[in-house]
């Protein structure tokens, strides 16, 4: 019984069976067709894994496009910054080697 329970939370924590439950292709239908197959106590395991996934209800992890967007502009934003001052950093460098120089 201890070992069905580790193979139940292990599903549980399985993002490729995750996917099985909410959007499977083809893959990993055939993935856990084969796996639930070899086994009796898989398949117990597998529905017990299923129904508490399912009793949990699924957030949209989804992100909308234009969040994505939003938050790529303030990366790259945040990116152009940083190189930004980096340069004025390396300007002042080689400035003040050649101020000391003359």
């Amino acid at each position: 019984m201890i070992n069905n329970d580790r193979i139940v939370t292990d599903l549980i924590n399985d993002e490729y069976f995750h996917k099985w439950i909410i959007d499977p292709d083809k893959a990993c239908l055939d993935f856990w067709a084969h796996w639930e197959n070899e086994s009796a106590e898989r398949q117990d395991c597998m529905v017990q894994a299923r129904a508490i996934l399912l009793s949990h209800k699924f957030k949209s992890s989804l992100i909308s496009q234009t969040k994505k967007d939003m938050l790529w502009d303030q990366i790259t934003d945040q990116i152009e910054k940083t190189s930004s001052i980096k340069k004025k950093q390396q300007q002042n460098t080689i400035g003040k080697m050649w101020y000391g120089i003359a």
